[in-house]
């Protein structure tokens, strides 16, 4: 996937005023050029007859209802469902379906709490501790929505170690209590809002894409234009050096860009969009709503994330505007093509979010995480290069002058994602004292993923780990006040996907491809070496 920015060259770096007075919008002059030809993978005309049989079979099996892939050598897509078969083609940053997909692709739906709890079905009366039974409800395919659909399912083809085929199963089918991977919208929403100088306050209805967070917080920090890619296509004026979002420029000021001194992201990591809405109206987070409130931009669809939902591709989506296709971390486990094994590590996810793995963290990244694109901490450095930037509790920190995974030095043994996250506050009050205020700060938050999955989104164990997270971020806060420079901070708020209540009495199960040569790796499939 690595492509030679010395085709096109990039804008060199210069010292930017510390006040737009000219009212600069460099990425209103966003120019497209020609496209980028990312179409390494793709099915020959034998593979599409074998993913059309795997695919007849599978679709066959309680609880799947989708399958698709790439054509090779062609913009072209084959979306499958139990009743048709439908196609979409790419052109431009557009998606043209040969026919109207049946099925909601709205990415406001299901955006409140009361449509969360009382929209679905329970045909099986299924009760989940810690809920009220009149609030346990369940969406199959036909009453949700499944936002930016074909964009969601072409980016994932784009990269060298993409699957063949992807499949996608009934939202609540799971397994677990609260779960997250699919493409249903309650999976793939994250809470989004942004507060301080340059923001315009209020509530937008509308959702913006998880793609979206670094360009407008580097607009925000004033980084300097460049040349690189834009949604598959050579371009000038971006603000990172790979670009599949925008600037979100219904949530700034006039005069935006390079309006803030600092710029904080905060995630709460699996934090569901309206389980929180609801905690900060019930007065619930009291640090949170200090910089969620009235005068922020409140995104009421949240951020749509990539496909698949998980938190490796999420986080490193929200530090670097580009999906998982882009950046090389498809989802939490993948298939390493030329290396014949499970990547990024056999271990799991879990081996990676321990800080006394920072050894093999750092391996990770190195290996998969494409040198092409450009991360906030290396956009920072590219325009303020005597300033600090930090990566907290981050699975993404390269190009961050300070991160509790750099070294060994800063390893930590953390046992548990609440210890983590009260570890992560401490290392924070360290970095400050060590070295001051940094530009850009990305601090993650991971006890909110583990209650949602344990106990499901809205029970009130969850509703309690988000009260807990909640006079942690206090501590962070409060840093910002010390230092006199709250209010020179643009302070983002944000998940890395969503969570959605799980049906414990209907799950699926994908047996059937233990008849076909496929590697299955979750909802990814790679066709085996005998019909490659």
């Amino acid at each position: 996937m690595v492509l030679l920015f010395a085709l096109f060259g990039c804008n060199p770096s210069a010292e930017k005023a510390s006040e737009n007075t000219n009212c600069e919008t460099p990425w209103t002059e966003l120019q497209k050029e020609q496209p980028v030809d990312l179409a390494t993978n793709g099915l020959d005309a034998t593979e599409e007859d074998a993913a059309r049989s795997l695919s007849a079979d599978l679709l066959q099996e309680n609880y799947s209802w989708m399958v698709f892939w790439k054509k090779q050598q062609s913009n072209e897509y084959v979306v499958r469902t139990k009743s048709q078969e439908y196609s979409f083609v790419a052109e431009g940053n557009n998606f043209v379906w040969d026919t109207d997909f049946p099925l909601s692709q709205d990415e406001m739906l299901l955006s409140s709490l009361i449509e969360e709890q009382h929209s679905g079905e329970n045909p099986n009366n299924t009760y989940i501790d810690g809920h009220d039974s009149t609030d346990i409800s369940f969406f199959p395919p036909t009453q949700t929505s499944f936002p930016f659909l074909a964009e969601r399912i072409a980016q994932l083809f784009d990269g060298t170690n993409a699957p063949d085929i992807g499949y996608l199963i009934h939202p609540y089918a799971r397994g677990g209590v609260g779960s997250h991977g699919g493409m249903s919208v309650l999976q793939s929403r994250a809470p989004l809002s942004f507060y301080g100088p340059g923001i315009r306050g209020g509530k937008i209805d509308a959702a913006a894409k998880v793609v979206d967070i670094a360009p407008t917080i580097a607009a925000l920090l004033g980084v300097n234009p460049t040349d690189g890619i834009y949604k598959n296509h050579l371009a000038s004026n971006l603000m990172l050096k790979w670009q599949d979002g925008d600037v979100l420029t219904q949530a700034l000021t006039d005069c935006a860009y390079g309006k803030a001194e600092y710029a904080v992201t905060i995630i709460f990591d699996g934090a569901n969009h309206n389980a929180v809405t609801a905690a900060l109206e019930n007065g619930d987070m009291p640090n949170l709503s200090k910089i969620v409130n009235s005068d922020a931009a409140i995104f009421q669809g949240g951020a749509i994330v990539g496909w698949p939902s998980y938190s490796l591709p999420g986080h490193i989506s929200i530090h670097t505007g580009v999906y998982q296709g882009h950046h090389g971390m498809y989802s939490n486990q993948f298939w390493d093509r030329e290396r014949q094994t499970l990547a990024p590590t056999d271990q799991g996810l879990i081996a990676l979010l321990l800080p006394s793995n920072a050894q093999l963290v750092i391996e990770v990244m190195e290996k998969y995480l494409n040198p092409d694109i450009e991360t906030l901490f290396e956009a920072v450095a590219r325009t303020f290069p005597d300033t600090e930037t930090a990566s907290i509790n981050e699975l993404v920190f390269r190009g961050a002058s300070w991160c509790n995974f750099c070294t060994s030095t800063q390893q930590r043994n953390l046992l548990t994602y609440e210890t983590a996250d009260q570890w992560a506050i401490v290392q924070a009050q360290e970095m400050f004292a060590e070295i001051a205020p940094p530009k850009y700060l990305a601090i993650s938050f991971y006890l909110t993923d583990g209650a949602g999955e344990r106990y499901g989104p809205q029970a009130e164990l969850t509703r309690q780990a988000l009260i807990d997270t909640d006079e942690r971020l206090g501590g962070l806060l409060a840093l910002y006040e010390e230092y006199g420079i709250f209010d020179q901070t643009a302070f983002v708020f944000t998940s890395d996907h969503g969570m959605e209540l799980q049906d414990t009495t209907r799950v699926h199960s994908a047996n059937v491809l233990d008849s076909h040569p496929v590697k299955r790796i979750g909802q990814l499939l790679y066709l085996d070496d005998e019909i490659e």
